[in-house]
């Protein structure tokens, strides 16, 4: 019984913590997204696509094993993956396309990265 108790390894809180956030910021993007197709008031895409960065941070952090403060230092873990770089690049994309009150990608980009995040994150 002792020997399966020291077996076990014990997950860091920030873990189980960013797993739950996960779960809950995916259901309000979804929220957002679907308030955007409904009004097409680009605000609740920004939204959307802003809980999913933050989402595909928290995957990261989690995928690596590593608890990272600033999105350079997630690109430095993610680097060498291809498809990591690409999903975090995408991901940065929605979170700057409205900065501002400023367009700085057309809506049809946005909407278009926000649905291959979503689904690669899924």
């Amino acid at each position: 019984m002792l020997q399966k108790q020291m077996q076990r390894t014990k997950i860091p809180y920030w873990k189980q913590e960013f797993k739950k956030d996960i779960e809950r910021k995916m259901q309000a993007s979804t929220q957002e997204y679907n308030k955007y197709k409904k009004t097409k008031k680009t605000i609740y895409l920004q939204q959307a696509g802003n809980k999913l960065f933050s989402i595909t941070e928290n995957y990261m952090m989690i995928k690596y094993g590593k608890r990272k403060f600033s999105y350079k230092s997630i690109y430095d873990l993610v680097k060498s993956d291809e498809r990591d770089e690409e999903l975090l690049r995408e991901a940065l994309n929605l979170h700057y396309f409205f900065y501002n009150g400023k367009l700085h990608m057309p809506i049809w980009m946005a909407v278009r990265d926000y649905k291959k995040v979503r689904d690669k994150l899924n």
